[in-house]
């Protein structure tokens, strides 16, 4: 009875994530969306094969042994990669340039279980299988079920240094990303010091869920063209900055569009033209990595960056380094290249409202528009 309660959840969470999976199947794939894709499908694998385990549990028909031996091997080499992957997850929403190194040295704890798993007909230290094809935990079997314990640590830590460093929205989501990790080990730690309960996929699915509702929270607030920050989201960001300012407080705000934008349009169509608005905001996500600021797509061709903390001469420096992004993106295959007009405006104290500072950027920008002569 046990054994079937136990397949029974397994089989109702991998169908929750087979519909998180077909909802997100909608989505534009980022190098975020793919690895949570990644870490819901090694998920399913892993609770599929632990489903097959609990079934052989025991089992007396010929070759059963083998049967047992072989699904209890391919569950434990599997049962890394959704923690691993979840970790990298985390990598990519937190410190994306960070991704590739994240990529090894999270791989490291998956060498070793992966080594003490393989090595196991020898030692016996992760699981024995006995005379009547009953899986035992040996002892050492944390060797192998620790590394997932390594990954969500080390995700903790990325999302908990991000917050520690930013603010406002950015501060809530890390917070956000935190509280579904603690779901994730809770459950897991349950099952460790408590055999037989069924919470270590349970209760990672469940944080998937929590996830997925999240991320669909956020896309109210994403330019669904760009995948940058919207005008609601810049907006809301704008009224917290005016809520929270002192005497003390540095406000900066940059605009920009494209020049000529319509020319591209009608030249190559409306399709190249959003190319064109991906580029241009591909190039100023880049030049804003490791910028503080809210970066948004403000409507059209029109993008927009809002600083707090920052002096008037760094965001001169900030425009420098938008400029310089986008001109190093230009490509040489497209028969036309992006400029932009930049305009900025700086405030220091108390502030009711961006109405003025949008004011004095947007009359530099024009300013800066104008004195051009040779655009495309």
């Amino acid at each position: 009875m046990h054994s079937i309660l136990y397949v029974e959840i397994n089989l109702l969470a991998i169908l929750v994530l087979l519909i998180i999976m077909d909802r997100g199947a909608r989505s534009v794939l980022t190098m975020d969306r793919k690895l949570l894709k990644y870490t819901e499908i090694s998920l399913i694998v892993v609770m599929a094969l632990d489903i097959f385990t609990w079934m052989l549990d025991g089992a007396s028909f010929p070759r059963a042994g083998a049967a047992v031996l072989i699904f209890q091997y391919a569950y434990w080499l599997a049962s890394v990669l959704p923690c691993y992957l979840a970790a990298m997850y985390y990598c990519s929403v937190t410190y994306e340039h960070a991704v590739q190194k994240c990529f090894f040295i999270l791989a490291v704890p998956v060498l070793w279980s992966t080594a003490a798993v393989l090595t196991n007909p020898l030692t016996g230290w992760i699981f024995t299988i006995d005379a009547g094809n009953v899986y035992h935990r040996g002892p050492y079997f944390l060797l192998a079920g620790s590394v997932g314990f390594i990954h969500f640590g080390a995700a903790m830590f990325l999302a908990a240094r991000k917050r520690a460093h930013t603010d406002g929205y950015e501060r809530k989501r890390c917070t956000m990303l935190m509280e579904f990790l603690m779901v994730a080990v809770c459950g897991s730690l349950l099952q460790v010091f408590i055999y037989g309960l069924v919470t270590i996929w349970t209760s990672v699915t469940l944080a998937m869920l929590m996830c997925y509702v999240f991320i669909q929270n956020g896309n109210l607030a994403m330019d669904p063209l760009t995948r940058l920050n919207n005008r609601r989201r810049f907006d809301a960001f704008a009224k917290s900055v005016c809520e929270e300012s002192s005497a003390s407080s540095l406000i900066g705000l940059i605009v920009m569009d494209i020049d000529h934008f319509k020319n591209i349009n009608d030249s190559f169509g409306h399709a190249e033209g959003d190319l064109a608005l991906i580029r241009t905001a591909d190039a100023l996500r880049k030049a804003m990595e490791k910028e503080s600021g809210l970066l948004a797509r403000i409507g059209g061709d029109e993008f927009a960056v809002l600083t707090k903390g920052v002096s008037s001469g760094q965001i001169q420096e900030l425009v420098r380094k938008l400029q310089k992004s986008i001109e190093a993106a230009n490509q040489k295959d497209v028969p036309y290249q992006i400029y932009l007009s930049i305009g900025y405006s700086f405030h220091q104290g108390k502030m009711k409202s961006t109405t003025e500072l949008f004011r004095e950027a947007d009359r530099k920008m024009y300013e800066s528009k104008r004195e051009k002569t040779c655009l495309l």
